[in-house]
């Protein structure tokens, strides 16, 4: 009976000193990348610019391809401009007018962009710089893309209308330190820049962020690339591999969800089916 109670003794003993392991969780260095293994650091981007737009030719005379400040789309400010004097203008390679066209955009050694905090660490830090990348009219004949000329014809992100949050695309990032940080997972609520993401370590330099749904990879190839592409919106439909009959009724499921006027007007497009 003695060894009995000796041994129960040192079984609930071990119990408190060896208390069971908690479940896993995901951890971000368990999740994110070293970001650092992905280059040494961003010094050119280039891209392509695509679209299909017929009118193109028509409405753009002065296309300007440039860096803009993203503090505020990240935010979900839909409402404000972002300062002119981060922007960082990039040149036009081939002809514009023939998509896909290519350019390129040299990057300063300090950029002079807002910068936002958002490693999600609770610590009041400078944070860091971030751009997209932005193909505008130049309508205001300035240096730069100026106020509502930003809401470019096409652009490296794609944002929902609703939400203002950013569904996928790419970003330039400056980090001004090692000290930063930015999303690499948006967590469990599948926002990003929210509480819950999971945060990779930034190198000082460029880096490009590219962003899918709630995933986000990066690259520091010393040549990146940084596509833009047209806003859904502005896509030209095509109906050329359909048949009459198809086209007819594919032609009246695009007017109906996108024709300007549906808002000011009831329209019967069912009717249109007879």
């Amino acid at each position: 009976m003695y060894l009995r109670t000796v041994v129960i003794a040192l079984v609930l003993l071990a119990a408190g000193l060896f208390p069971a392991a908690a479940p896993a969780t995901a951890l971000a260095q368990d999740v994110c990348p070293n970001v650092g293994e992905t280059g040494p650091g961003v010094e050119r981007i280039e891209g392509q610019g695509f679209y299909t737009f017929y009118g193109m030719a028509i409405v753009v005379d002065q296309p300007v391809i440039a860096l803009v400040d993203a503090t505020y789309v990240v935010q979900g400010m839909e409402n404000e401009f972002a300062p002119s004097a981060g922007q960082v203008i990039g040149q036009i390679t081939s002809d514009f007018f023939s998509s896909p066209f290519s350019y390129t955009i040299d990057l300063p050694i300090s950029p002079t962009a807002l910068a936002l905090d958002v490693d999600q660490d609770g610590e009041e830090e400078g944070g860091t710089q971030m751009f997209y990348a932005d193909l505008g009219q130049n309508i205001l004949n300035m240096q730069r893309l100026e106020e509502f000329t930003q809401s470019g014809l096409l652009t490296s992100l794609v944002i929902d209308g609703e939400t203002q949050q950013i569904l996928e695309g790419a970003l330039l990032l400056f980090a001004p330190d090692d000290e930063q940080g930015f999303p690499c997972d948006a967590g469990e609520d599948g926002l990003l820049f929210t509480e819950d993401d999971l945060i990779a370590a930034l190198p000082a330099g460029y880096t490009v962020a590219h962003i899918d749904g709630a995933a986000v990879t990066f690259d520091r190839s010393p040549v990146a690339n940084l596509d833009v592409n047209e806003i859904a919106a502005a896509a030209t439909p095509d109906f050329s591999d359909q048949g009459i009959v198809e086209s007819y009724g594919s032609l009246i499921d695009f007017l109906r969800e996108r024709y300007v006027f549906n808002n000011f007007y009831d329209f019967d497009w069912d009717a249109l089916y007879a």
